[in-house]
């Protein structure tokens, strides 16, 4: 919890009092990779990972959901549709 707690912090740039307690909003979707690497390499450091990956980031963003939207007027357009 101390590791998933300090990544978020540590993506807070403060330059005044009273400034936000948490990341600017076109800095989020990063915020849960940098927690689960930040908890994953606690863990290890623990000894209680069950093996460690040569690139956590990239396994992590590899288990992460992406957001897709289908382009439904696209589809609409191509068989004639317009309205």
């Amino acid at each position: 919890m101390l590791a998933a707690a300090a990544a978020v912090f540590n993506r807070v740039i403060v330059r005044r009092p009273g400034g936000s307690l948490l990341p600017h909003i076109g800095r989020l979707r990063g915020v849960p990779v940098t927690e689960a690497v930040a908890v994953a390499e606690a863990a290890d450091a623990k000894g209680l990972a069950g093996g460690k990956h040569a690139d956590m980031v990239i396994q992590v963003q590899g288990a992460t959901w992406q957001p897709a939207c289908r382009r439904v007027w696209s589809t609409l357009a191509s068989q004639g549709i317009t309205s």
